[in-house]
């Protein structure tokens, strides 16, 4: 993942990694009052919950 973001000049800094960007979307999803289960689920957590459509539902209220 980071090769290709790296490649494809998609990082805003050479520090930035995808980890980043899975902190960035937690917090936006978090901000967005996402259910912790949907969150979890998203985030590929162990947490039971969150069927397809609420994850289609959480992430349109933070895409970019």
């Amino acid at each position: 993942m980071n090769k290709y973001l790296s490649n494809n000049h998609l990082k805003e800094s050479p520090l930035h990694v995808a980890f980043s960007l899975r902190h960035y979307v937690e917090n936006a999803l978090l901000a967005a009052e996402v259910d912790d289960r949907v969150r979890a689920d998203i985030l590929g957590h162990k947490y039971n919950g969150g069927a397809l459509e609420g994850r289609h539902l959480a992430l349109e209220k933070v895409a970019l």
